[in-house]
């Protein structure tokens, strides 16, 4: 940068005496500076320092009324002029006057009397420091505008959902937590979309997010939708925070009319599409019944009241509020979860035992093993409750290890006693049933393992019967009948548990190495009168026959059951009318002291 670039440089002379002012005004103007501004009076300079932008100053040390360095130390108190460059005009060359002025904010000095060229250079190289600086201090504040936009546009990418452009959970829980803070009361309404991933396998991803953007703009351009503030939560849950007074009955009016925005037909790219939606409620207060801590919520926390409100399908009203049932409900779910970790351990699991019965001649031909869980603290608790929990957190490998040792367990116990063996109250082979979870069944190692416990306890295979349900089958079919067929080459059997409710298909049941057909109770209740379930059981029963399989009927109940069963041919069953569940003492009693278990309700 050259003298030329500094042509418009505003430059402030102070100086006591006009004559140093004005031979500085020549020198300066000789050199085409056409901004310069001189005053004898330092207190009137310094305020015209203060109005204006200054760039260069050129400033006396002895002056009256106010000197150099009280000149410069008032610079340096006001934002305007504090950075302002100074060259100091001074007779005096002592290095303590130096000292002072460049302590008190100076950058150079001028010897008078004057030397116009050295003037001119030392002026330059001020201004070019001083331009070079705010070169710099702009590009700067360029940056940082730039910076400050991106992370402007960064952050509202950061809360919005790419699919449907609306906020995004973080933006929705940085909603509620403001909501929160100001004690506002809202309600949360948790809408899901039903039957998503089956379109997306019908139709493509494609128009499943298409469906997804359209009923997010049908929602957000309703008149419900903007008094709120909705946002997406997941792949096909739209989360609505409405304000609202606790107001059960408005909740409900307002969940409808979300329904009726939702569900039916819509048309999407061309596709006529029927859409299902569910809704889950919970109002702000409930937060106080859920929390048990001081602690302060988490904002998603109330998001998770209203899926816990989530009905679980369309006959349920399509809409439901969130309680203390609910809340009550899932404390148990947490304790049961909790504490179902530490039953094995703690021997808190026994077997029971439900005989099986050969119909034609009413004597025992094996069992089934159903697992009981008696907790110290919460007495008995129901397979119905811990079991589809053991399912979800996975405890069910864990589960069924311990239900297939103990059960392989036993019949050692029983062929080293000889109890099976020569029992004329045992009709054929007897053999002890365990139901296998699918998720049991999909581990790689099952068969494997299972194997090992029969080689480590040294029991005939025969004995063993494992039970599976069809849609445990249906999850992984080619992995299903793998380990089913080294089972079955042990010589274990193979039974289908609840057939008839799943996914029957001769195409697989072909496939499967299996021995046994279980009806499920669902048709043994209304036996004989319900002809439509009479021959249900009956195709069942042929269909197994068909298959060279023999056939359990589980659910007896009535004499009249047992009877219409045994004309259709079927060899086996279980139920209360012969025995319910039963302790392993009451078993081997059954075993040892060769009682014949006759179809009567009293046993």
């Amino acid at each position: 940068m050259n003298a030329t670039d500094y042509h418009n440089a505003h430059i402030l002379i102070v100086d006591d005496h006009i004559a140093n002012v004005t031979l500085l005004e020549d020198v300066l103007y000789e050199a085409e500076f056409t901004n310069v501004n001189g005053f004898t009076d330092p207190k009137a300079g310094f305020e015209y320092l203060q109005s204006h932008d200054v760039d260069l100053v050129l400033l006396d040390i002895r002056m009256p009324g106010m000197s150099g360095l009280e000149f410069l130390a008032a610079m340096q108190q006001k934002k305007k002029s504090v950075s302002v460059p100074v060259v100091v005009l001074t007779a005096q060359t002592d290095a303590p006057t130096r000292e002072k002025a460049l302590e008190a904010g100076a950058l150079d000095f001028i010897t008078k009397p004057f030397d116009s060229e050295e003037v001119i250079k030392r002026v330059n190289n001020i201004l070019n420091i001083r331009y070079n600086a705010k070169q710099h201090a702009e590009r700067a504040d360029t940056l940082q505008d730039r910076v400050d936009e991106q992370t402007r546009e960064l952050r509202a990418l950061s809360l919005q959902e790419l699919i449907t452009g609306l906020p995004n959970r973080r933006a929705v829980k940085e909603h509620i937590h403001q909501l929160l803070h100001r004690g506002d009361e809202f309600v949360i309404f948790f809408i899901v979309i039903n039957d998503m991933d089956e379109i997306a396998a019908l139709h493509g991803y494609q128009l499943a997010e298409a469906l997804l953007k359209e009923l997010g703009d049908v929602l957000a351009a309703s008149a419900i939708g903007q008094r709120g503030y909705l946002g997406c939560w997941g792949n096909s849950e739209y989360v609505l925070v409405y304000p609202l007074a606790l107001d059960e009955a408005k909740m409900a009016r307002l969940a409808q009319r979300l329904l009726r925005l939702l569900n039916g037909d819509i048309l999407v790219e061309n596709f006529s599409l029927r859409v299902h939606a569910r809704i889950g409620m919970a109002h702000s207060r409930d937060l106080s019944l859920a929390n048990n801590s001081e602690k302060p919520m988490d904002p998603g926390a109330i998001v998770g009241l209203a899926t816990l409100a989530l009905p679980i399908n369309q006959s349920q009203g399509g809409f439901a509020r969130y309680d203390d049932n609910l809340h009550q409900q899932l404390l148990r779910k947490n304790r049961i979860r909790i504490a179902l970790g530490e039953a094995i351990k703690h021997n808190q699991l026994v077997l029971a035992y439900q005989p099986k019965v050969a119909l034609n001649s009413c004597k025992l031909c094996g069992a089934e093993t159903l697992l009981r869980w008696n907790h110290p603290e919460m007495g008995p608790i129901s397979p119905g409750e811990f079991i589809p929990l053991a399912e979800h957190t996975g405890d069910v490998i864990a589960l069924g290890r311990w239900v297939l040792k103990t059960a392989i367990a036993q019949i050692a116990c029983w062929e080293k006693e000889r109890r099976l063996d020569d029992n004329q109250n045992i009709e054929g082979r007897f053999s002890l049933a365990v139901n296998v979870a699918s998720r049991q069944l999909m581990q790689p190692d099952f068969a494997s393992e299972l194997l090992g416990l029969v080689a480590h306890y040294q029991i005939e295979p025969k004995r063993l019967c494992v039970e599976v349900t069809e849609s445990g089958l249906m999850e992984d079919i080619d992995m299903a009948i793998a380990q089913l067929s080294q089972l079955a080459n042990a010589g274990i059997e193979i039974a289908i548990d609840d057939f008839g409710t799943g996914y029957s298909s001769l195409a697989y049941l072909r496939n499967l190495p299996m021995q046994v057909l279980k009806i499920d109770r669902q048709f043994v209740m209304e036996l004989p009168h319900n002809h439509q379930d009479a021959r249900i059981a009956e195709t069942i029963v042929n269909m197994a026959h068909s298959l060279d399989c023999h056939v359990v009927a589980e659910g007896v109940e009535e004499i009249s059951q047992y009877e219409s069963l045994h004309e259709m041919g079927c060899e086996q069953a279980q139920g209360f009318l012969f025995s319910r569940p039963i302790p392993i003492e009451t078993m081997n009693e059954l075993l040892e002291n060769g009682l014949d278990i006759q179809p009567n309700q009293g046993t």
